[in-house]
């Protein structure tokens, strides 16, 4: 995976030289000066003394529900793998 911020500078350079296809088929194209905004933002945000993610999103802890559910204690972080599997589902239902 790559982070957000390295995302928009690809999305960017395809914007470039964009055709009608990619435009069809990259459809964040048209969507470019948001996604530049949130990059920004975000590296903005990074450099805070915050727990900051990607596209400015905050960090959240599961700290406290660890300590109370044996279960979430338990529960693996989401992963590349996970992403790659609902990235597919997505890409065969058609959702992109």
């Amino acid at each position: 995976m790559v982070s957000f911020v390295d995302w928009v500078v690809q999305l960017e350079r395809r914007a470039d030289s964009a055709t009608p296809e990619h435009l069809a088929n990259i459809p964040a194209i048209k969507l470019l000066e948001f996604f530049r905004d949130m990059a920004r933002h975000s590296e903005e945000l990074g450099q805070a003394e915050t727990q900051v993610g990607e596209a400015g999103m905050v960090d959240f802890s599961t700290s406290k529900a660890q300590r109370v559910s044996k279960t979430v204690a338990r529960m693996q972080a989401v992963g590349d793998v996970d992403a790659h599997v609902w990235v597919s589902y997505w890409s065969s239902a058609g959702l992109f």
